[in-house]
């Protein structure tokens, strides 16, 4: 823990670490336009679920040392996005599908959430920084062995589905005539 400094930076660096991977809750969607199109589907992305409840639980046990504060230089960025979000909230009501609308604002509100975490007064940005570059390693090492073994096996752990350069439909390069999948 020595590392971290106090629970609430070694919550934020596991929610950074994890980043990377995405992995999401889909509750909904919806054909637009006669098709389905990643704009209509609706989800809660882990890091979401895991950023308000490491953030409550570190800030909860950090109550003890002392109470977070926000920078003097911080203020501004911080008062303008509430005031984005509150317009993007307020926006909802007007939207042709409202829970559509909502969704992206539970997103943005997830990332106003994190933005603010990050500037507490008590939050170290090494470990931050360590643990993001350390979550990017993990989907490096995949897509460099799916470029150059051509394939990637289903996964339902990772979310991923079979792909192979040499089947039509799959994402692909070409290198002299070659089909390369890409990662």
């Amino acid at each position: 823990m020595k590392f971290f400094g106090n629970w609430t930076t070694f919550f934020l660096s596991a929610v950074v670490f994890l980043l990377p991977w995405q992995t999401r809750w889909m509750y909904g969607a919806v054909d637009i336009a006669g098709a389905h199109t990643e704009f209509g589907v609706m989800s809660l992305y882990v890091t979401e679920v895991l950023l308000v409840l490491g953030l409550a639980l570190g800030i909860f046990l950090d109550r003890k040392s002392s109470t977070p504060k926000i920078a003097l230089d911080h203020q501004l960025p911080i008062r303008f996005g509430g005031v984005l979000l509150v317009i993007a909230m307020l926006g909802t009501a007007f939207a042709d599908r409202s829970a559509f609308s909502f969704a992206a604002v539970v997103h943005l509100a997830a990332a106003y959430l994190l933005f603010v975490a990050i500037v507490l007064d008590h939050v170290r940005l090494r470990p931050l920084l360590w643990s993001f570059v350390l979550g990017l390693v993990p989907p490096i090492v995949l897509g460099l062995l799916q470029v150059f073994g051509g394939t990637s096996p289903a996964s339902t752990l990772l979310g991923l589905a079979a792909r192979d350069a040499a089947q039509l439909g799959d994402a692909v390069f070409t290198v002299g005539g070659e089909r390369v999948l890409r990662a």
